[in-house]
């Protein structure tokens, strides 16, 4: 994965807002993900796809984070929800 790939939450992943956090359940696979409020902010702009490129200028716009950080950070979260089968690829 890298900036210009583009994300959207995976059909079949429910999520539901829990104390702040997103909670993330595969119903195919039957486990549960849990994100921070970062974490739970990229699900949502995960609704209709979106470059990894645009996640991190969204984050950075919401969050008071460096553009180096937030770029590693994003990229590391999406990757792990791309190794859970969370999120689909492709325009």
């Amino acid at each position: 994965m890298d900036l210009n790939t583009h994300l959207k939450q995976r059909e079949g992943v429910i999520h539901t807002e829990v104390n702040g956090e997103m909670v993330l359940m595969h119903v195919e696979r039957g486990f549960y993900f849990s994100l921070n409020e970062v974490g739970a902010f990229i699900w949502k702009n995960l609704e209709q796809p979106e470059s990894v490129e645009k996640l991190c200028s969204l984050v950075q716009q919401e969050f008071d984070v460096s553009e180096e950080q937030c770029r590693e950070d994003v990229l590391s979260l999406v990757e792990q929800l791309g190794a859970e089968g969370l999120v689909d690829t492709g325009a």
